[in-house]
């Protein structure tokens, strides 16, 4: 079985579109390994959701797990672990948007590679400007070995539970962070192969240049440490 494990923040309202999705895939019979965790964040956000799945049939009601989380959102995802009864692990941001094509690469990815650190490549909606955003996403997760939390990454509990699960005691990038630590304990990286859809809202808030900026930043403040201890225990490894 996979659990699928979504944070939800205070206020955040996106959790419902990805419930109908996850309501579309149950209708098609196409989540018979998967349970959904939604991990609360407040009280008003599990009523919301409580008043949501009476909308739904019983099946969706019986597939869908609403969980109480810590605080953070590391603390959150940690807590539905935790809680999660599935044999992987699959973490996903409640803004992504998830179909068929997302299920079967999911699965064919897993028989390919039970082992491994599964993650999703990236396109977004809501700005014009994210293609460019999309493609550095490839590159960062392809070619410097950095997917994020927004990419929807899996991973067996075995080997979550190995790694520690997301380290709580950091101001951000504990998703990033993770892949690190799993690579560094030499946990291999693989691409499903399918684009999953998230919202550039942030962005679009925010500032493009403004919020692109700043990530890049944060992300080669936090690499490099990584990276230089990864190559560290490559080299006592050889040794």
């Amino acid at each position: 079985m996979i659990s699928m494990i979504v944070p939800l923040a205070p206020g955040d309202e996106s959790w419902r579109v990805l419930l109908q999705d996850i309501a579309a895939l149950e209708e098609r019979g196409l989540l018979a390994q998967f349970e959904c965790l939604f991990m609360r964040a407040d009280d008003s956000t599990l009523n919301a959701l409580q008043i949501a799945l009476q909308h739904h049939e019983a099946s969706l009601v019986d597939k869908v797990r609403l969980c109480v989380g810590g605080g953070s959102r590391a603390e959150s995802m940690n807590a539905g672990a935790q809680q999660a009864s599935g044999e992987y692990l699959w973490f996903v941001h409640a803004d992504s948007r998830l179909s068929l094509r997302h299920i079967q690469a999911l699965q064919q990815s897993l028989v390919a590679r039970p082992v491994a650190l599964h993650y999703f490549n990236l396109k977004f909606y809501g700005h014009r400007m994210m293609w460019l955003n999309a493609f550095g996403v490839w590159l960062r997760s392809h070619l410097f070995m950095s997917p994020f939390g927004d990419q929807a990454l899996c991973l067996s509990a075995a080997q979550f539970a190995e790694i520690g699960g997301y380290p709580d005691a950091v101001p951000y990038g504990e998703d990033h962070l993770l892949v690190w630590r799993a690579m560094q304990q030499g946990i291999k990286l693989r691409c499903t192969g399918a684009a999953l859809s998230t919202s550039a809202r942030k962005y679009a808030s925010n500032g493009w240049a403004r919020t692109t900026g700043l990530h890049l930043r944060l992300w080669a403040k936090q690499a490099w440490p990584e990276f230089v201890l990864l190559l560290q225990k490559r080299w006592l490894n050889k040794g």
